[in-house]
């Protein structure tokens, strides 16, 4: 996709996505530091082919990045679709380890769209009510723990 055309979607569900990873973000900073950690606030990143809101869950205690959230606009070009744009929110692990997320659409033909107005509709059905105990699911992991193990990091 062009750069203008992906841009326009951004603007147009750019804003709604960071307010939601600012209400995530409070929902979250609650909860970690029960777990000696600490969540970064959402910023966005457009260094990237595809844009997205992020935030990082860090160990305190090493300053390690244990979780990425990333709440992507996902280029259709790019994803082998064809054409239009989605939307996912990722929880990316230590490593990379996939941990789970929000992929509205996925592995249909209606996954990417170039309606804005169905964009939004996705970013807008985020369930936000359940990602906090996705969040503490995901740090219950024996694979990421294992993996920070090896590299000498410990969550408990």
């Amino acid at each position: 996709m062009d750069l203008e055309t992906y841009r326009k979607y951004w603007h147009a569900v750019s804003p709604r996505m960071l307010e939601l990873m600012a209400a995530l973000h409070a929902a979250l900073a609650d909860i970690l530091p029960d777990e000696g950690l600490s969540i970064t606030k959402p910023i966005l990143m457009t260094n990237a082919d595809e844009w997205s809101v992020s935030m990082d869950i860090k160990q305190n205690s090493s300053d390690a990045s244990i979780l990425g959230l990333d709440f992507k606009l996902l280029d259709g070009d790019i994803q082998d679709g064809d054409g239009g744009c989605g939307i996912a929110l990722t929880l990316t692990g230590y490593t990379g380890l996939l941990m789970g997320g929000y992929y509205p659409g996925n592995y249909t033909p209606e996954a990417f769209t170039d309606d804005e107005a169905v964009l939004l509709e996705r970013v807008e059905g985020l369930p936000l009510d359940r990602f906090p105990e996705l969040v503490r699911s995901a740090l219950k992991n024996p694979v990421l723990l294992n993996t920070l193990k090896e590299d000498g990091i410990n969550l408990h």
